[in-house]
C-alpha cells in the first residue's frame, strides 16, 4: 500500500536518515538537516546532507564532508 504524499512528508524530519533513488544511478544516502513548507509548491522541502552510497560511521570512520542538496520530501525515502 502506497502512502499519500502528506503522510509520507510527516516521516521526513530533521535528523532522519533518508535515501534518494534515481533511475540508472546508485542510491544516495543522507540525513535531513532542515525542512520547511514551500507555499508555492504546497509541499515539504528539505536540505539533506548526502555522503553518497553510505552514511559514514561518525564514531570510527574518518571524517568525510557531506554535500548539501535540496529536495522535496516526497522524493526521499526514510531508512531509519
Amino acid at each position: 500500500m502506497k502512502m499519500n504524499p502528506k503522510e509520507h512528508e510527516k516521516n521526513i524530519v530533521v535528523g532522519r536518515m533518508v535515501k534518494l533513488s534515481c533511475p540508472d544511478k546508485d542510491d544516495e544516502y543522507g540525513i535531513v538537516i532542515s525542512t520547511w513548507h514551500d507555499k508555492e509548491l504546497d509541499c515539504k522541502d528539505c536540505y539533506v546532507a548526502f555522503w553518497g552510497k553510505d552514511i559514514p560511521d561518525f564514531e570510527t570512520a574518518e571524517k568525510v564532508k557531506p554535500y548539501i542538496l535540496r529536495y522535496a520530501a516526497i522524493s526521499l525515502q526514510s531508512v531509519s
